[in-house]
């Protein structure tokens, strides 16, 4: 069954009736998120494939002056001199500093555990064209 559409409803209750009302006397607000949360949800969405039809794939074609080609290059240089420490051409997780998060290495290496200079220099361009 496809969905169309979700809802969620929360009733503000500052009343001593509230269980999980720590305060009643407390002023609580409508807002960002607090330690004095009556009421949050988060939701995940996952799709199913479709295995019946093949993926379809659309290329994005991108001109790049060759001043970007250059700058691109040559960050990459310096990422890779930087954190390719066995010198093997390629960075892997646990090269990696563990401030950079495992999801942005996994999505930043095209999903195959390694990071190469081509990797890099796409990163760079895609985040100076905005994408």
């Amino acid at each position: 069954q496809e969905v169309t559409g979700m809802q969620f409803s929360a009733v503000f209750d500052n009343s001593e009736d509230n269980p999980v009302n720590p305060d009643p006397n407390a002023t609580v607000f409508w807002g960002d998120q607090t330690w004095e949360e009556m009421a949050m949800t988060i939701v995940t969405v996952a799709v199913p494939l479709n295995k019946s039809r093949p993926l379809i794939q659309a290329k994005v074609v991108q001109h790049w002056s060759p001043d970007d080609l250059e700058a691109a290059s040559d960050y990459a240089a310096r990422y890779m001199k930087r954190l390719d420490t066995n010198d093997d051409g390629v960075v892997t997780r646990g090269e990696l500093p563990k401030s950079v998060p495992a999801r942005a290495f996994w999505r930043m290496s095209g999903n195959d555990g390694t990071l190469t200079v081509e990797d890099v220099e796409r990163q760079y361009l895609q985040r100076r064209s905005g994408r």
